[in-house]
């Protein structure tokens, strides 16, 4: 099936392989009132050909559909109207600026929302949306004259590494940064720096962001046509931007409440004057001899270490506790450690049954495709061993 063919209300399977002509077959699809089924390229046939078995022929108000991944490891199709993407890249443009001889690197994939944010802030606002052509993505931000990147924080911490890589970020107009926890030193550095950097938190279920900071290291605050709120602290969405529902065995599936409320499952405080804090998700947390431990706390306090380029933190079937933490770890390449010593300043900043005892280093088999830690892999590999 070609988009020519298309009928409106179709589903059209499509790889995006981050070029120009991916826009040009997105915008044909809407055009004839269908929906692009994003797949990534680097799935096998039989993967895509599972991820779009069970999903119907024809679907009403459609634009996208994207496959995101929750705490269970099984795939989730995300159904957006154009309407979605529309006003998630108003409001976002409202805060930061993209006008014409703006130019932002599409540095995240298409497939993902973050890449999808990429292209709709640009085409409302009249930017330029630049094609890596290298893959340094220092290289690619200076010979491409880049005004607007988006970064998760390990892409930021390896461009801090290099002091002609920090005078490229300098001219930046923005740097857009979430996906993950930000370590406190990283963010710290990035201040001292004063690099020109936004804070953002978002989910696919929004169409991207939800709340970013309005200036440089701002707290985070709801952005236009989005509504937020903290219930038994977990935060709770809606709006203009809040996708249609899942997609499940060919149905539509609308995870509301009676108000219209999304519950993300992440846990954080919000006030008008701190803005959102985000503590961890609610499907992470494990009970560790009688107490709640969130993974996130403990990678965010062995990121601030300075010591580590990744770090994920999974619970461990214990006798005497039920569970206790254990890390994974990717150490910076100058850096020696031991765990008596990662143990020691642990033990500075968390309580003793938070500091993880066992260190492992990644499987060869992990990858970190998207923004967030893949556990369910880790998980599958401790249970394997």
């Amino acid at each position: 099936m070609t988009p020519q063919r298309l009928r409106k209300g179709a589903l059209y399977p499509y790889a995006p392989k981050q070029t120009p002509e991916d826009i040009a077959t997105f915008f044909k699809i809407w055009k004839l009132g269908a929906a692009v089924c994003l797949v990534s390229p680097r799935s096998s046939k039989a993967e895509i050909d599972q991820q779009i078995a069970s999903l119907p022929s024809q679907l009403k108000n459609a634009s996208t559909i994207i496959f995101t991944s929750g705490s269970s490891g099984e795939a989730k199709a995300v159904v957006h109207s154009l309407e979605n993407h529309y006003f998630n890249a108003v409001g976002s443009n409202q805060n930061i600026a993209v006008q014409p001889g703006d130019r932002w690197l599409l540095s995240l994939p298409l497939y993902h929302v973050s890449g999808m944010g990429i292209l709709w802030r640009c085409m409302l606002g009249g930017g330029d949306i630049v094609f890596p052509k290298k893959k340094d993505l220092a290289a690619n931000i200076s010979e491409l004259a880049i005004t607007h990147v988006s970064l998760v924080p390990t892409q930021l911490l390896r461009l801090l590494e290099k002091k002609q890589d920090i005078k490229i970020l300098k001219k930046l107009k923005c740097i857009l940064l979430g996906g993950a926890p930000i370590p406190d030193d990283l963010l710290n550095k990035a201040k001292r720096l004063k690099l020109p950097i936004y804070m953002t938190y978002g989910l696919t279920e929004m169409a991207s962001q939800v709340a970013t900071s309005q200036k440089p290291f701002g707290p985070l605050q709801p952005l236009d046509h989005r509504e937020l709120k903290i219930v038994n602290n977990e935060i709770l969405v809606r709006g203009k931007t809040l996708f249609l529902g899942y997609l499940k065995n060919g149905k539509l599936q609308k995870p509301f409440d009676k108000n219209g409320w999304f519950h993300t499952g992440d846990l954080g405080t919000f006030s008008k004057k701190e803005g959102l804090k985000i503590l961890g998700r609610k499907d992470n947390m494990f009970i560790s001899g009688g107490e709640n431990i969130y993974p996130e706390e403990i990678e965010k306090a062995l990121f601030n270490t300075g010591w580590f380029e990744n770090a994920v933190v999974v619970p461990v079937k214990n006798i005497e506790f039920g569970f206790r933490p254990l890390a994974f770890i990717k150490p910076h390449q100058k850096q020696k450690l031991t765990a008596t010593k990662i143990i020691r300043q642990l033990k500075k900043t968390l309580p003793s049954f938070k500091v993880p005892q066992t260190y492992r280093d990644f499987p060869k088999e992990y990858t970190q495709h998207g923004m967030k830690p893949d556990r369910q892999t880790l998980f599958a590999w401790l249970n394997l061993r």
